[in-house]
């Protein structure tokens, strides 16, 4: 049994850039939404990048700290949400003896 896949131009609207057209893989793609995140220090990873000082007033009551904190600093993502793009490849080795057996025994 074979697959191939359907011509490029009838996969739909979507244009990949040109680092991420693969013929020899599937390119997942995941968005990762940043809605609500706050870090106690910057962050410097490329994909959780977070460098805008946010003010809070209250009672932070993450990570263990239980005392009340009149003003402190947080800070929020540089970008709303992030993408993680991944090539999937899969290899089947099959060898022709053991097809031989199952098939014609």
């Amino acid at each position: 049994m074979s697959f191939s896949a359907p011509p490029k131009e009838n996969i739909g609207i979507f244009t990949p850039l040109p680092e991420m057209s693969r013929t020899d893989a599937d390119v997942a793609v995941i968005v990762v939404f940043f809605e609500g995140a706050r870090y106690d220090m910057p962050v410097d990873d490329p994909m959780f990048a977070a460098h805008k000082p946010l003010r809070n007033k209250g009672h932070p009551n993450w990570g263990g700290m239980k005392q009340s904190v009149s003003n402190f600093t947080t800070y929020g993502p540089d970008h709303p949400a992030g993408l993680l793009g991944c090539a999937v490849q899969v290899r089947f080795n099959v060898s022709l003896m053991a097809w031989r057996l199952s098939c014609f025994n």
